[in-house]
């Protein structure tokens, strides 16, 4: 074929340009996946490659949709005042074992030696749970209830 003929032909897409071994691989491979079915009057594929429609009039199972998820109720993590634990010491524990910062690890800290009880965190149970059982291995009161 003549260089005027290749750009000429509606068949060849690539305008002058010589195919590829992988390029024409390529075009077997989708042409191999075309059925004559799945193209209309004009030649074009009406679904995609290799994946038939359902026939007219066939019942089509809709499978319903999961529903939201749901938030999870939260629950306060409370420290109460204990004559055994240093000051410093519960401010250590926990910075190390809840996501509190050192500043509000002392707030926290200072606040149960005053008032006798203080909110640590709030955050759903399971979490709640998990920080009051590592804190009570360190022998810090804690106990948690729901935020209502």
């Amino acid at each position: 074929m003549h260089r005027a003929d290749e750009l000429c032909n509606p068949n060849n897409r690539t305008h002058g340009l010589t195919r590829t071994a992988p390029d024409r691989l390529r075009i077997g491979l989708w042409n191999q996946a075309m059925k004559p079915s799945d193209q209309n009057s004009e030649g074009q594929s009406d679904s995609t490659p290799g994946i038939s429609s359902p026939a007219v009039g066939a019942a089509v199972e809709f499978k319903p949709r999961p529903a939201p998820p749901r938030h999870l109720p939260p629950y306060r993590v409370l420290l109460h005042n204990d004559d055994v634990n240093e000051v410093h010491q519960v401010i250590a524990w926990l910075t190390e074992l809840t996501p509190l910062a050192h500043a509000r690890a002392v707030e926290v800290t200072l606040e149960a030696d005053v008032q006798g009880v203080s909110l640590v965190i709030v955050t759903h149970q399971e979490l709640a749970e998990l920080y009051r059982d590592q804190l009570r291995t360190r022998r810090l009161t804690v106990t948690i209830e729901p935020q209502d």
